[in-house]
C-alpha cells in the first residue's frame, strides 16, 4: 500500500480543488443509482459557502498524489445561528463560547471506500483539530451510516449532546460535542447535564 500523506490546503487550493472533492463526495457517500448530480450538486453549494467562512480549514490525505480521504470546517457564526435547530437548552456558557468565536465545527469528513479502515478518517480529525485555537468543537451526523449501522464518534473524544430538528420530511440529525482544550472539559461536563432538556 502506498504511504499516505496528510496535509493542509489553503482557502484557495481547497476551492480550486472542489470539482475533486465533489466527485470524492459522490464516491463516498455512495449516492443512490439517479441521484448523484443532485447529491454532487448539492456538495458544492455548501463548500462554496463554508470554504468562504472566517478560519476555514481543511486537510487531504493522498497516496501518491491521488486523494484518498479529505476533512474541513471553521469556527461557528458568533450570532448563535449554529444553535438555532438545536432541540434543547444550550448552556450559557456555551453561548459565551459560541459569541468569542471559541466554538469549531467539523463540516464533513469524508474516505473513499476503498481507503477504508486503514485509519485514514481518524488521521485526518486528529490533523484537522490539532493546535486549534477553539476550546470546543461540534459535530452534526445522521444517526445511521447509509449501511444501518450507528454513528459513533465516541472513540475520537466526542460525545453525544442532542438532535438538531428536522425540517419536514427529514430525519432529525444527532449532534457530538468535544473540548478541544483542558479548559473546556468542564464546559462539556456541564452541558451534557442539560442534554435533552426543553427550552
Amino acid at each position: 500500500m502506498a504511504e499516505i500523506f496528510v496535509r493542509h490546503l489553503t482557502r484557495w487550493q481547497a476551492e480550486n480543488d472542489r470539482e475533486k472533492f465533489a466527485d470524492m463526495f459522490v464516491e463516498a457517500y455512495a449516492e443512490v443509482a439517479g441521484g448523484e448530480f443532485r447529491g454532487r450538486e448539492g456538495f458544492l453549494e455548501r463548500f462554496a459557502v463554508r470554504a468562504r467562512q472566517p478560519g476555514f480549514d481543511m486537510v487531504v490525505a493522498s497516496a501518491a498524489t491521488v486523494p484518498t480521504g479529505c476533512a474541513f470546517g471553521h469556527p461557528v457564526d458568533r450570532d448563535g445561528d449554529w444553535w438555532q435547530d438545536f432541540d434543547g437548552e444550550v448552556p450559557r456558557r456555551v453561548d459565551e463560547l459560541t459569541a468569542s468565536g471559541q466554538v469549531f465545527e467539523v463540516a464533513d469528513l469524508m474516505v473513499l471506500p476503498q481507503h477504508l479502515g486503514k485509519g485514514i478518517g481518524r488521521r485526518l480529525h486528529d490533523e484537522l483539530l490539532e493546535d486549534r485555537d477553539e476550546l470546543l468543537g461540534v459535530l452534526v451526523t445522521d444517526w445511521q451510516t447509509p449501511t444501518g449501522e450507528d454513528y459513533d464518534y465516541s472513540g475520537w473524544g466526542w460525545r453525544p449532546y442532542g438532535e438538531v430538528r428536522a425540517a419536514a420530511g427529514q430525519h432529525p440529525r444527532r449532534v457530538w460535542i468535544r473540548p478541544l482544550a483542558r479548559e473546556a472539559e468542564a464546559v462539556v461536563e456541564a452541558a451534557l447535564q442539560t442534554a435533552g432538556r426543553p427550552v
